[in-house]
């Protein structure tokens, strides 16, 4: 009863006595509401979707239809950035140097992100340069071969090579792309 009239007798002198655990909870929801108001208001701006490969093929197609998507959800400019060469390294370092604040993407693969760095440039990690977010493609890889070899199963073909002195004609593409982020950004 003592401690209700003392808080009365404060509040009529214009003190108010507060709890530090209260005042603690009031710090922690305004900055809660703070970031959510931060997080409300991205995108701001142009998004750049930095794209490894030179403009007209299937992941620069790729990367323009999903740059069309991203507008419409998020109301806000998406361009493509072309930067080829180096197997992708290029593109991926700029992204990698990049402010980690979501307005810079890099559409990867994995040998852009998984097999190049570790052989052409040891010192660069991406595991640590990037936080993947989401798969936008996926493809179905497949073997033809022209109708003369002999060869059905890959068995096949690879006794044919191996007989043919290992000599072949090869081609090939790249498998999927993914959309990353520089770590740090939200």
């Amino acid at each position: 009863m003592g401690r209700k009239r003392r808080s009365r007798e404060q509040q009529r002198n214009g003190q108010v006595h507060t709890h530090p655990l209260c005042l603690t909870a009031i710090a922690s929801l305004a900055i809660c509401l703070t970031v959510q108001a931060q997080a409300q208001t991205f995108p701001e701006r142009t998004i750049k979707l930095v794209v490894p490969v030179p403009p007209g093929g299937s992941t620069d197609a790729l990367a323009r239809l999903v740059t069309l998507r991203m507008q419409t959800i998020l109301g806000q400019p998406v361009i493509v950035e072309n930067q080829p060469g180096g197997g992708g390294l290029i593109a991926a370092r700029a992204v990698a140097a990049a402010h980690p604040d979501g307005y810079t993407l890099l559409i990867g693969a994995t040998g852009t992100l998984a097999i190049l760095p570790s052989i052409k440039m040891p010192n660069f990690n991406a595991m640590a340069a990037f936080t993947p977010v989401g798969t936008i493609s996926t493809e179905t890889m497949v073997m033809v071969v022209n109708p003369k070899v002999p060869a059905t199963t890959l068995d096949g073909f690879l006794r044919f090579a191996k007989a043919n002195g290992g000599r072949s004609t090869t081609a090939r593409r790249r498998a999927s792309s993914r959309i990353s982020y520089p770590n740090g950004s939200s």
